[in-house]
Parts: C-alpha cells; structure tokens; sequence
C-alpha cells in the first residue's frame, strides 16, 4: 500500500466547499429578493389581481413527497422549480410562465422565454432576463387570462 501523497492540503479543499456554500446561500437569497421585488411589481400594477411566486413545480413535489424526502435540499430538486403567476382571489388558479434551473451556486440560472434559453451570470442579467419574460407575449396572455377571473 503506497503512502498518501504529503503535498495535498484538504484544509484549502474544505475551506473552498464552505466559501462556496455561503456564495450559493448569498446568491439564492438575492434571487428570492428579486423574485418578491417582482411580485410586489406585478401586484401594484394589476391592482393587486395578480402575483408572481417561485416554487418547485408539482411534479418535483410528488416525486419528493414519493420518496419520502423532506425539503428541496435533500435533491436536486431545487433546479426544478418554476415561476408561476397566480390570481389573487383564487390562488389554485395559477399559470406557469417559465421553468427556472438554479445553478450549482444559484448562478448562473437559466428561464426559458419562447422557447428560448436564457441564463444569467448575475442578478443584473437575471433582471433583464425577467423583463424579458414580462414582456412577451405567451406571458402577457397567460397574466391576461388571470386578470380575466
């Protein structure tokens, strides 16, 4: 059996997981912040008829509650999430507007707009990203239909 090699620092190792776990803890945080500067937007502009939420969509809920585990953090499950519009007066009414996959340390992050993949490297171009998504037209439809209730 050889000897393990001595030039290996482990330490440097751990010290790098647990400086990666806090940006991924920073960076979902000023997501979630975004997300709810996002609703709070769009519930000021439909007089409060329509909101915004991020949430991991049902299926991912049925296979974690499937497999007995207990939050998001227990799989990946936290790259299957989804932004929905919903209605106010009747919150089971709810459209989704895009799949959002979360990156290994929150960004890069990725919507979908039209079919198009979208990712952002940083809050500022998952902004951009998220006017994007307002503004289109399946989006306008779809918040349209809720305002409609």
């Amino acid at each position: 059996m050889s000897k393990p090699s001595a030039g290996i620092n482990f330490g440097e190792y751990l010290r790098k997981g647990l400086e990666n776990s806090e940006n991924k803890d920073k960076n979902i945080d000023q997501i979630k912040c975004l997300i709810k500067e996002l609703n709070h937007q769009i519930q000021a502009a439909t007089d409060k008829k329509v909101g915004i939420m991020l949430c991991t969509n049902l299926r991912a809920q049925l296979t974690n509650f499937a497999l007995g585990l207990k939050s998001v953090e227990d799989t990946e499950a936290i790259k299957l999430q989804e932004i929905y519009a919903y209605s106010i007066s009747n919150a089971n009414e709810k459209k989704s507007l895009t799949k959002f996959d979360f990156g290994p340390q929150g960004f890069p992050c990725t919507i979908y707009v039209d079919g198009n993949r979208m990712t952002a490297g940083d809050i500022e171009s998952l902004q951009e990203n998220l006017g994007e998504l307002l503004s289109s037209a399946r989006t306008g439809r779809k918040i349209s239909e809720l305002l409609k209730l």
